[in-house]
């Protein structure tokens, strides 16, 4: 589950993942262009570009290995929020944040969107699959 406090290990990827394979719900509100993915165990939604309108085992097979390192990706996040948190010494609710929606494109592309828990903010993280198979980190796609 998601929290909305500043520390890191708060998302469980084996949680997420279990949860992938047997509990959510897999729903489309644009004929299938777009699947989004809603589960009890977790609080924010996940989002898949569809080729050709069709759910099937290629979509299931990423979002399974992003739920995997949703714990990862989330803890380098909230690591980097407490760095600029002690580099700036602003106060902590400047810098709590949850997770509100994972969206992954048709090349595997995935976007985190992240809002403020107390502060009205809200940003996106981005990371992408190298030759390895390993997440590699992009950064905020809106920042130059």
């Amino acid at each position: 589950m998601t929290g909305s406090t500043l520390y890191l290990d708060r998302l469980d990827s084996e949680e997420i993942h279990s949860s992938l394979k047997s509990k959510a719900w897999v729903f489309s509100t644009d004929d299938w262009e777009t699947a989004e993915i809603e589960g009890n165990e977790f609080d924010f939604s996940f989002f898949i570009h569809l080729r050709d309108g069709i759910y099937g085992p290629k979509e299931r097979d990423i979002l399974y290995k992003v739920g995997k390192s949703l714990q990862w990706m989330d803890n380098l996040i909230v690591s980097s929020c407490i760095e600029e948190m002690k580099r700036t010494k602003l106060d902590k609710v400047n810098f709590e944040n949850q997770l509100s929606v994972v969206e992954i494109s048709q090349n595997q592309l995935v976007t985190l969107s992240y809002v403020g828990a107390v502060v009205n903010t809200e940003w996106e993280e981005q990371f992408s699959l190298d030759e390895g198979g390993n997440w590699k980190h992009l950064g905020n796609p809106h920042r130059n």
